[in-house]
């Protein structure tokens, strides 16, 4: 098949537990519907669930099994859950909403074996300290690696990820890139991301074909996400850079904190009970598309509600303009 332009969106694979009977029934990995249905029917007939990871996809999995009455435990390797992308605060917020809700979240801990019984089935995950956590089924989000093979096997310049300008463009003029599977290196950045998102894959795609069809677009948008868990949601929106200043705002029931490049700021994340809190957490992807500047003693003494800080970082925003 010829072609003057090709897109590869081979998307994402996720990361497999390796330990010593961790292949076989009963250990659950998601990243398709097939993934989703399996585990749905699962959390159905078991009483007792091990979750392997305390990212994102683990607490989810975690609060659905929760609500539906299945006894859960989350274990972390490291020192804490949510650890890339999500501020101290934040994480800790949502580890107290897991606990009232009965989850058990150990972190520092990893597993050493998925122990079964002699007709197979899972009776527990040994972790390496040797502790036993009583468990008939386990669901594993340790993270995705990018399906890159094709690409490499073609010659195509990759770094744990496909490496794409901000056009999705590859290292070939004629092949592009887009979504989970891309490192996307955008104006000024040396190492560019995997943001690894469903509105972020979106909007690469759509850039890709654009470019692909003669219409000159860039990703210059400022990523987002966000995540359901019991009530509550939590919104992110922009990139921490790591010697970001990290500043506490808003109200113990809506916490907002904002990662600030001195007085710019640079992302953005809230965690609150209903919808109110998308608000702010979007207000302030403004200011940073605009690369504003917030003045944090005034956002500290505005009251922290949400409605507050909302009118705050739109007038930011308009001030960037």
């Amino acid at each position: 098949m010829s072609f003057e332009a090709v897109l590869l969106a081979p998307g994402a694979e996720p990361r497999r537990l390796r330990v010593a009977g961790s292949d076989g029934p009963g250990v659950h990995h998601l990243r398709d519907t097939g993934d989703a249905l399996s585990i749905s029917h699962a959390l159905g007939r078991v009483h007792r669930l091990v979750v392997v990871g305390g990212g994102v996809l683990g607490l989810e999995v975690a609060a659905a099994a929760a609500m539906r009455g299945v006894d859960v435990e989350v274990v972390e390797a490291r020192p804490r859950v949510l650890g890339r992308g999500v501020p101290a605060p934040i994480a800790a917020w949502i580890v107290a909403l897991h606990e009232q809700h009965g989850v058990r979240v150990r972190t520092g801990a990893a597993p050493d074996a998925v122990q079964r019984s002699p007709d197979g089935a899972v009776r527990g995950v040994r972790l390496i300290d040797g502790t036993v956590l009583p468990a008939d089924a386990v669901v594993v989000g340790i993270g995705i690696e990018p399906r890159e093979h094709l690409a490499l096997v073609a010659g195509l310049a990759c770094d744990d990820g496909i490496l794409v300008d901000a056009s999705g463009r590859t290292s070939h003029p004629a092949v592009f890139a887009a979504g989970d599977a891309v490192r996307m290196r955008r104006t000024g950045e040396s190492y560019g991301i995997r943001l690894e998102s469903f509105s972020a894959a979106g909007r690469q795609g759509e850039v890709a074909a654009h470019t692909m069809l003669g219409r000159d677009d860039t990703f210059a948008d400022v990523p987002w996400w966000w995540s359901d868990q019991y009530d509550a949601t939590l919104h992110s929106t922009g990139v921490a850079t790591p010697d970001a200043r990290e500043v506490l705002v808003g109200t113990p029931e809506a916490p907002l904190v904002l990662s600030m490049a001195g007085e710019r700021l640079v992302a953005a994340c809230g965690v609150g009970h209903g919808p109110e809190i998308a608000r702010p957490v979007r207000a302030a992807g403004r200011v940073i598309a605009a690369r504003g500047r917030v003045d944090v003693r005034e956002l500290r003494t505005s009251g922290g509600d949400p409605a507050s800080l909302t009118a705050a970082f739109r007038a930011a925003a308009r001030a960037s303009v």
